[in-house]
């Protein structure tokens, strides 16, 4: 046990007297976090759409909407189109079709352009039906004011045309269409069961991020160290020493835990208390997570310094790792991809270390929520020791 607190000390007392690596450790969860909040939190992109021929009715819903409208001829806005300066064309068809006409090189610029639309085509088709509704009521009212006060003797003496015409008057009243029992709603309510509707998609992506921050952290800065103490031959003095391999390797994971715990709580206090990150559950538990993900990221990390012969292959060797786990890890949607990747996803630890950093922060959960995933990450196969071999 002493030689394993003597190699976490050692490993801590390096960062601690070098001033550069606590300045980018405190630095750089704090830059990379702010970037991407004001990529992924900007506001939501805004169309740009041409409209040709387009009645004043849809054309005043459009207006209501959040985009940019220009109104052209057919031939102006063809050019528009082709020059990019606008998405979409919006116009008028025969037979009640509105045609739209879109750029379609950016599937998220096309995807908002034709929500737009159809937002405001569902609106000018609720305007219908108020009115419609209005008309239907004024009818039933009118009708049903309709009396004929007409005694029986009076009427067996009317003929029979104009009797049949005033029965015909008074059960109009019972044949007013139901238009409300048609078109019964008018309007949608949302409720949240987790977030706020002011809520971005960097909330969601937000603890993936803190995540693979400290991930990729541990794995290059434990990478690097083993392949610098091996350069320098202190790895082969550790070695040699009575301590045994299972303690200087627990040693580097005690080091670099409590470098991944400061780092971490550096990125998470930047993001909850300086940025407004949400965080509905516990700070320690958020914490404990990234701490675990750091307990699978170094190990991983010493074994691919361990096959490296050079720091340029400490760099490149990363790609055949880490960049796969990050790209499955919960930053892209699998649920459409093949099974047989889904399936590679789930047997990765940073599947499960980003979806219970999403549990805890986002959805308030608690540690016997998170137990399964966390469990999972602590029993890849990434984590076992490379100082064995």
């Amino acid at each position: 046990m002493r030689s394993l607190l003597a190699v976490a000390r050692r490993i801590v007392a390096e960062f601690a007297h070098d001033r550069r690596m606590i300045a980018v450790l405190i630095l750089a969860p704090c830059v990379t976090f702010l970037l991407f909040y004001l990529i992924l939190g900007a506001p939501p992109y805004v169309p740009r759409l041409a409209l040709v021929d387009i009645p004043d009715s849809l054309a005043s819903h459009l207006r209501d909407e959040d985009c940019s409208l220009l109104a052209a001829d057919a031939q102006g806005a063809q050019q528009l189109l082709e020059e990019a300066k606008v998405d979409a064309i919006v116009s008028a068809s025969d037979g009640h079709v509105l045609e739209v006409r879109v750029e379609g090189t950016d599937a998220s610029r096309t995807a908002s352009a034709l929500s737009v639309v159809r937002s405001a085509l569902v609106e000018q088709q609720r305007a219908a039906r108020d009115k419609l509704l209005s008309q239907a009521g004024e009818f039933e009212e009118r009708v049903g004011s309709i009396a004929f006060d007409i005694d029986d003797e009076t009427r067996s003496r009317l003929p029979a045309g104009i009797l049949k015409t005033i029965e015909e008057a008074e059960s109009l009243a019972d044949d007013v269409p139901d238009v409300e029992g048609a078109l019964p709603f008018t309007s949608i309510e949302v409720g949240y069961l987790h977030g706020r509707a002011d809520w971005t998609v960097f909330e969601y992506y937000g603890p993936v991020f803190i995540g693979l921050f400290v991930f990729m952290f541990v794995f290059m800065t434990g990478s690097m160290s083993l392949l610098a103490e091996r350069t320098f031959g202190t790895r082969e003095r550790l070695l040699a020493t009575p301590a045994r391999g299972w303690q200087v390797a627990g040693g580097y994971l005690l080091g670099f835990g409590l470098v991944a715990l400061l780092y971490t709580a550096a990125t998470i206090a930047f993001a909850v208390y300086v940025m407004g990150f949400p965080n509905e559950g516990s700070p320690p538990l958020v914490a404990v997570l990234a701490v675990s993900m750091a307990a699978v990221s170094l190990p991983l990390g010493l074994a691919v310094s361990g096959s490296a012969r050079s720091p340029f292959q400490v760099i490149q060797l990363p790609l055949v790792f880490v960049v796969p786990q990050l790209m499955l890890s919960g930053i892209f949607d699998l649920s459409q991809t093949p099974v047989w990747l889904r399936a590679v996803a789930s047997a990765l630890p940073l599947d499960y270390g980003a979806e219970a950093l999403r549990d805890v922060m986002l959805r308030g959960a608690a540690l016997d929520t998170i137990a399964a995933p966390l469990a999972a990450c602590g029993a890849s196969p990434h984590s076992s020791s490379p100082w064995r071999a």
